[in-house]
């Protein structure tokens, strides 16, 4: 479900004292793309909401994660009525933006976990509160629920609405390990996977799709791969937030001539690909989604890099992909991707890829060119191009 940032307040009515009407009420510390704002970010945001039944006057008021100064950032002037409910965007950026409409804290949320405080002005017959949210789970918020008293899970982000979720939300779930590890083996390879959670049901598919409790496989087992496959899991429980889907890519007894280079796997849905909504498919008139852009056009994907000669250098990682370029997408041939390394999908850097001679082994993202600058023979002239600039001292890639 997506939102867009009105400013504007919905009134709903609760009737607390005046000690306890202004609380927060929803957070998302992993924001996915339900909220953009103005710079089209999806910064982590905090609602707060009046419960009590006269209009209150935010100035003066602050927030902040740090007990030892709850008067972090200050609200600008904003009036919010009975039952109102106001969106800040805890994006580090720090100031009013967007036609005056959006705020901005001065801080970023820790998607770990922490406390946030709410503090009146000084003198004020208000009362401060806290709000202590644990680790989060992209696709989830944490706040107070609709049909329950206390804090939990919300399965549906619901920025500057009344909050809503479908289940009773109390935990997380682990993410599970799928042994052995991806990668070239020779011969079959038994699968086992784990969760740490007893309880918990483990579901896997091997179409690439992503594993749905009643539509996917159930592990009960060890099993057997003869042939290369990609096996994706995850842990489902009643109560609980799924755990993040894990993937393996196995290449059983591959060609020799696989070898000769190190190899690069991208796994992901099918649909979030080739779908009407995937980032190579055609939209319902036609009209192709790879040069489409920005943050609504990113899917999760997950990353597997099979050096051969170099074993200790291969690594698997979830990350964002996107498409690269203009025209060149069009057309058919290899595609180029860009690569996002953010907290929601797991580390927020790549540091496992080895790049000889790169004065540069720490990436927040990545490019990769599909070389249809020169369709002729890419790998020659971009290739001399590249280490001419590089001897040069300039900025090159590799």
């Amino acid at each position: 479900m997506k939102f867009s940032f009105l400013g504007g307040f919905l009134a709903l009515c609760f009737g607390l004292t005046a000690q306890s009407q202004v609380v927060i009420s929803e957070i998302s510390a992993l924001n996915t793309y339900t909220l953009l704002d103005y710079e089209e970010d999806d910064s982590d945001w905090i609602e707060i909401v009046n419960q009590g039944g006269q209009t209150i006057n935010l100035l003066g008021w602050s927030l902040s994660d740090s007990p030892s100064n709850p008067r972090l950032w200050s609200f600008p002037e904003r009036e919010l009525a009975p039952g109102g409910r106001v969106v800040v965007f805890a994006s580090g950026k720090d100031g009013v933006f967007g036609d005056q409409s959006e705020i901005h804290t001065n801080f970023r949320l820790d998607s770990k976990g922490e406390t946030l405080y709410l503090t009146p002005p000084s003198g004020s017959a208000f009362s401060s509160s806290s709000f202590t949210y644990p680790l989060q789970r992209a696709g989830y918020t944490y706040g107070l629920h609709p049909n329950r008293s206390g804090l939990f899970y919300l399965d549906t982000p619901t920025p500057g609405q009344a909050n809503q979720s479908i289940e009773i939300l109390t935990g997380i779930l682990d993410e599970i390990v799928i042994s052995p590890a991806g990668g070239l083996h020779e011969g079959p390879v038994t699968i086992e996977i784990n969760a740490t959670d007893p309880i918990a049901q483990v579901y896997f598919t091997t179409d690439y799709s992503d594993p749905t409790p009643g539509q996917s496989m159930v592990y009960s087992a060890p099993f057997e791969v003869t042939s290369t496959q990609v096996i994706r899991a995850a842990a489902f429980r009643s109560g609980y937030v799924p755990s993040p889907i894990a993937t393996r890519n196995y290449l059983i007894d591959p060609d020799e001539k696989l070898k000769t280079l190190p190899l690069l796997t991208f796994t992901m849905d099918p649909e979030d690909l080739m779908g009407e909504t995937g980032i190579r498919g055609t939209d319902g008139e036609g009209n192709p989604n790879a040069i489409k852009r920005g943050p609504a056009w990113e899917r999760p994907v997950a990353i597997q890099y099979t050096d051969f000669d170099h074993p200790e250098n291969s690594f698997s990682i979830n990350g964002g992909i996107r498409m690269h370029g203009n025209d060149s997408q069009r057309v058919g041939g290899k595609p180029s991707f860009r690569l996002y390394f953010r907290d929601e999908y797991g580390p927020n850097n790549l540091e496992q890829l080895f790049i000889p001679e790169s004065d540069y082994q720490k990436f927040d993202a990545l490019v990769i060119r599909g070389g249809h600058q020169d369709n002729r023979n890419p790998f020659i002239q971009d290739e001399l191009s590249r280490r001419l600039f590089k001897d040069m001292g300039q900025a090159s890639s590799v």
